[in-house]
């Protein structure tokens, strides 16, 4: 492990609840280890962590992530995924395929792959892009994993939603009203629209 991380696992250990860690990993079906950090805290940890030792040199970033997503706990692909926002725009074509391997290593390709952690990648990636958001293509990817009995890409379809009806009520409105989903992903794509319209 890169000495740069001992002070956030220290952190992350000095934090753990293991009282909230069997709920959190039961939640994920079982798939992901848990130290029982939720989310606040742990941004809180992570923005501590980057106070006291600052962003880790770029060329050593795909050493950072390979040992953060050594851990089992969910929390550590957390603050590598943090990480990776806070150094975002520096990363080029070169950090293709550490991308890759980060996403079907414990988590989430694209859209005909048979990874369901690529696919769910794959419908999320335009999460924050809202008014450039490709609508064809979001609609057309929901559509390749409607029918899904898969717990996560039904949550990744319904977040899709939820998150462009803020920017397009009325298209995501009458997009699931006129296509055939999973019942979680229609109520909880319809949930802002519901809430606030």
């Amino acid at each position: 492990m890169p000495d740069y991380l001992k002070p956030l696992v220290q952190l992350f250990e000095e934090n753990q609840n293991p009282d909230l860690a069997g709920p959190m990993t039961r939640y994920m079906r079982n798939q992901f280890a848990f130290l029982g950090i939720q989310t606040p805290l742990r941004r809180a940890l992570f923005k501590k962590f980057l106070s006291d030792n600052g962003l880790p040199d770029f060329e050593r970033l795909p050493e950072v992530m390979a040992a953060l997503w050594a851990f089992p706990q969910r929390e550590y692909q957390q603050a590598g995924l943090d990480l990776l926002g806070k150094l975002g725009k520096n990363l080029d074509a070169e950090h293709v395929p550490m991308l890759k391997r980060l996403i079907v290593t414990h988590a989430e390709k694209w859209i005909a792959d048979r990874n369901i952690w690529l696919n769910r990648t794959a419908l999320l990636f335009q999460l924050k892009y809202k008014t450039d958001t490709d609508e064809d293509r979001l609609f057309r990817y929901i559509m390749i994993h409607a029918h899904s009995d898969e717990f996560f890409l039904q949550k990744a379809i319904s977040w899709a939603l939820r998150e462009y009806s803020k920017t397009a009520p009325e298209t995501v409105k009458q997009f699931i009203r006129s296509h055939k989903l999973m019942p979680l992903s229609r109520r909880e794509g319809l949930k802002w629209i519901n809430r606030y319209q």
